[in-house]
């Protein structure tokens, strides 16, 4: 409809009667998978017994591939816990998943070594976490957590895994992870602000994608560091549940409740049985096919729903206490930082390192263009080197610049 519209050059052309698009979700086993003879109480028991935690700490399971560009990037929820860890002792953060090369393994080691009064567990890993493994990991856990910031992230399998389980959720708003999560009552939704959002058509980064030049693990990773996690929520949130064991259980079987009402195996083959027959009466009735062109909007238009709400600041406050600007070297981050930068990441730190604020004009002045300047300050805001002014919101801060390229 977007491309007749444009082509016929009518705005307000009317959706005809289209196809059905019905929506069914994924499940899991509804058998509990980890000692199921036992209670939740029983088994959070064994499994950290197993795992070697002790039965008084604070754990938080985050599970799913364990990949700083197309899954989650990790620093924020570091920040978050060890921010927590200051406070409280003995708290512990499970990563269970596959990392795909020892590259990315090196990576997060590295960044793990900045957080020495948090407790890591990494099950999995080069080798995949199997079946039991996981099950355990989530048997451990008071909390399930996917702060996901991602385009390649759509529906959230590891959470429908973590209502069975019986676990409260704290996970990022975004695509079908918000589908998945009753605020408040099963989980906490952490906000999340995009760069891509104040986009109008296609960027440099996506042509140059379409065209091949860029493949899809770099065009996937440099549009993750637009996207910002709200840490301060995540935190809220993270304390929330810390220290308020009943509000904790309360979400627990809150969470259990709408696995068994929306996500359990019995409920989805009943809504596949149900569009079966509706499909069956359609042929019955139509046997007629249409062969439609194919239309590509741009990711502005595509992914406009994933984030809660778009990244607009056009100045930041670099951050005394934040993450050293020298960081941006590092593994997890540098290679797609040149693609921004094209080569001047020297050049950057340097002004990080002299400055008290940071705008998109003096960005401007070093030959970085907008929308690649907005990526940036959001990366900045996203890795804890810069943050925003008080009272502001990354939408609502954008100071008077007469820029053409803006």
């Amino acid at each position: 409809m977007e491309l007749l519209r444009r082509r016929f050059n009518q705005p307000d052309l009317a959706r005809p009667p289209g196809p059905l698009l019905p929506i069914i979700p994924l499940t899991v086993d509804a058998r509990q998978a980890y000692a199921p003879e036992l209670s939740r109480r029983e088994r959070r028991a064994r499994a950290r017994h197993a795992l070697g935690i002790p039965a008084e700490n604070f754990v938080v399971a985050f599970v799913g591939r364990l990949s700083f560009h197309s899954k989650a990037h990790p620093q924020p929820l570091y920040r978050v816990l060890a921010k927590l860890a200051k406070h409280t002792a003995g708290i512990t953060l499970i990563e269970c998943g596959h990392a795909f090369n020892e590259q990315i393994i090196a990576a997060y080691d590295e960044l793990q070594h900045s957080f020495d009064g948090l407790n890591f567990i990494r099950v999995g890993g080069s080798k995949p976490a199997g079946e039991d493994e996981k099950w355990e990991a989530l048997a451990a856990a008071d909390v399930f957590t996917s702060p996901a910031d991602n385009l390649q992230e759509t529906f959230g399998l590891s959470l429908i895994e973590a209502m069975a389980a019986e676990l409260p959720l704290v996970v990022s708003d975004w695509d079908g992870y918000r589908d998945l999560v009753t605020p408040d009552v099963s989980g906490f939704l952490v906000p999340t602000y995009d760069v891509l959002l104040t986009l109008d058509g296609a960027d440099k980064l996506e042509v140059l994608y379409r065209l091949g030049l860029v493949d899809y693990d770099m065009m996937i990773g440099i549009r993750s560091l637009g996207v910002i996690v709200d840490e301060e929520a995540l935190e809220r949130s993270l304390t929330i549940l810390l220290r308020d064991s009943e509000r904790r259980q309360g979400m627990a079987e809150a969470s259990l409740q709408k696995y068994n009402d929306n996500f359990s195996g019995k409920v989805v083959a009943e809504q596949y049985r149900e569009l079966w027959g509706e499909l069956s009466k359609v042929r019955e009735s139509d046997e007629r096919s249409r062969n439609l062109s194919r239309f590509h909007g741009s990711y502005a238009s595509i992914f406009a729903h994933h984030a809660s709400t778009s990244f607009e600041a056009s100045k930041i406050i670099i951050d005394d206490d934040g993450t050293p600007p020298e960081w941006l070297n590092s593994a997890m981050v540098r290679d797609f930082l040149q693609f921004l930068l094209g080569g001047q990441i020297p050049q950057l730190i340097c002004l990080l390192e002299s400055k008290k604020s940071l705008s998109i004009a003096e960005l401007h002045a070093l030959g970085i263009k907008a929308p690649e300047s907005r990526m940036l300050l959001a990366a900045l805001v996203k890795f804890g080197i810069g943050r925003l002014g008080m009272g502001a919101t990354p939408d609502s801060l954008s100071d008077p610049i007469n820029i053409e390229d803006e």
